[in-house]
């Protein structure tokens, strides 16, 4: 068994704040860290930069407890020939692009410890603004444990505003954590717009569909997900680096076959959540709904045929009884629609005209995954 790490980086008093509430706090439920601790070495890789040094470091004693401690400044951490901190300012960015890329510098620098760690050494990334559920972190290490070369997530936001997972509820809860189900019950009540918006049946779905969740009546939702982020990896010491961010292309990149990215079954298994103000990505867009002609555009144009593998995978957010037969209906009901989608995408890809631009856009999907366009990749 070797050595497991967790990833986790914020700067700003009230961005470590926000570390040390939510995903923090959540993985130090009993089924997480403390359960992982019994029976092996674990490493917390914090990132940050110097004036967030010593507060970060008081926010994170609780962590002590279970492993290794480990902070890496900005100003002094070497990727790929410069520093964190220099090779950010050396681009012209957005607040929000700037985060991204330190966000990447850091999973560069801690996915390059990882494999210094040595054999079996596994890495766990853990966003800034995550929850995650009680049980989940020894859930994926078991999958990894039994195969899995990465185990990704479908990403579910949750609103600030109106979800009850507020510092306060989640410190008063302490150990205990809290399950999926509890969560789970209270959607969509509880969920950020974003996520409203990728509900199959909603009159105003996201002309960005990177997950799909289909309502299962009074049970949940059955999720798929093109690019589900990835929250544990046995990192291959021949593919470390991305150019989008980590759950474009990357996960398929790095595993030695498709069927080794693994997603949770259920909510049951694993969950993280994402708890983000209303106002995070405020675009409004113009109302649509789901179609198969606007699912073939999307799938055609900003996915590769590989993430069909990711896809073919479906999780059930579960908030009653898992058994229940109507989940297996379902999961073949949606399947067959996304058959029919992909036979839609192949048909239409014979009869576009012949330009540059459109064989651009059919090698980014018909391709391998190292053709394929990201929108890192895209920019570039």
């Amino acid at each position: 068994m070797g050595l497991i790490n967790f990833l986790l980086q914020a700067w700003d008093k009230p961005f470590v704040d926000k570390m040390a509430n939510y995903p923090m706090q959540s993985l130090l439920s009993t089924g997480n860290v403390p359960a992982l601790a019994q029976d092996h070495e674990l490493r917390f890789l914090l990132y940050t930069d110097r004036s967030s040094q010593t507060y970060l470091r008081e926010r994170a004693l609780a962590l002590e407890a279970f492993g290794e401690v480990s902070v890496s400044l900005f100003e002094e951490t070497n990727v790929d020939g410069a520093t964190i901190l220099d090779a950010t300012a050396s681009i012209s960015q957005t607040a929000q692009a700037e985060k991204h890329n330190i966000d990447r510098l850091c999973q560069f620098s801690a996915l390059d410890r990882t494999v210094q760690d040595g054999e079996g050494a596994v890495l766990f990334i853990i966003p800034q603004d995550a929850f995650i559920s009680d049980g989940s972190v020894s859930s994926v290490y078991s999958m990894i444990e039994e195969g899995a070369e990465m185990v990704g997530v479908p990403t579910i936001r949750l609103s600030m505003e109106t979800c009850r997972l507020t510092p306060e509820v989640i410190k008063a809860r302490g150990e205990a954590g809290f399950t999926a189900r509890e969560i789970v019950k209270e959607m969509p009540r509880n969920l950020h717009r974003v996520t409203r918006s990728l509900i199959a049946d909603s009159n105003q779905f996201t002309q960005y569909p990177a997950s799909i969740f289909w309502p299962a009546d009074s049970l949940g939702w059955i999720c798929r997900s093109f690019f589900p982020m990835p929250l544990a990896v046995r990192p291959n010491p021949k593919k470390l680096r991305f150019e989008s961010t980590m759950d474009y292309e990357f996960g398929l990149q790095m595993v030695s076959a498709p069927e080794l990215y693994r997603i949770p079954h259920s909510s049951d298994e694993a969950f993280l959540c994402k708890v983000t103000t209303d106002e995070y990505l405020d675009k409004i867009e113009n109302p649509m709904e789901l179609t198969r002609n606007r699912l073939a555009h999307f799938i055609l144009v900003e996915t590769n045929k590989a993430h069909r593998a990711l896809l073919d995978q479906a999780y059930r957010l579960i908030k009653d009884d898992a058994s229940h037969c109507l989940w297996a209906q379902l999961e073949a009901e949606t399947k067959s629609k996304l058959d029919e989608v992909y036979g839609f995408v192949e048909a239409l890809s014979n009869d576009l005209p012949d330009s540059p631009q459109l064989q651009a856009v059919k090698d980014s999907h018909f391709g391998t995954i190292d053709q394929y366009r990201s929108p890192g990749r895209r920019i570039q």
